[in-house]
């Protein structure tokens, strides 16, 4: 809700966490954590 501002449906939420792949989570450890 709160960064869609609206409820997500549960088979687009689990369509999102899938589309999670290795370079997405890299990409987003170094927004958070090497460049500080």
């Amino acid at each position: 809700i709160l960064t869609y501002g609206r409820v997500l449906p549960f088979m687009e939420l689990f369509a999102r966490i899938d589309a999670v792949d290795v370079d997405t989570v890299k990409q987003t450890a170094m927004q958070f954590i090497v460049d500080k």
